[in-house]
């Protein structure tokens, strides 16, 4: 993924990678219902 990011400017990077961090977050709660993990 990172190999993707490298030749946008640093600034978009910090906000695509902050804004991957919140879907995992998110994300998190929906798999502990579905997975039981």
């Amino acid at each position: 993924m990172n190999e993707l990011l490298n030749h946008l400017p640093e600034e978009k990077q910090k906000e695509i990678n902050f804004i991957l961090e919140i879907i995992k977050l998110e994300a998190d709660p929906i798999k502990v219902i579905l997975f039981g993990s």
